[in-house]
């Protein structure tokens, strides 16, 4: 699927979130951080912040149940203040 869509698209970045999420959720973490970062860092480029704000929540998560919870804190701090 994610190679169909278009390399810098918000429509790719989405799918990348929902990749990440649901790699995290079947215990794939670190293939779920590393498409999570990816959509993160896309929706940045694109200017989309507040869909990098809501991917930088789902990346703390993500990071905390990897058991990484030092760059969770990191990052869910960035996500609450907004800071995509």
């Amino acid at each position: 699927m994610l190679n169909r869509l278009p390399g810098e698209s918000a429509a790719r970045a989405k799918a990348l979130v929902l990749a990440g999420g649901v790699a995290t959720w079947q215990g794939e973490y670190v293939r779920g951080v590393s498409l999570l970062e990816e959509g993160v860092a896309l929706f940045e480029r694109l200017g989309e912040r507040d869909h990098a704000v809501s991917a930088l929540m789902t990346l703390g998560i993500a990071l905390m149940n990897k058991g990484d919870l030092e760059r969770a804190g990191q990052v869910l701090s960035r996500g609450l203040a907004g800071n995509a």
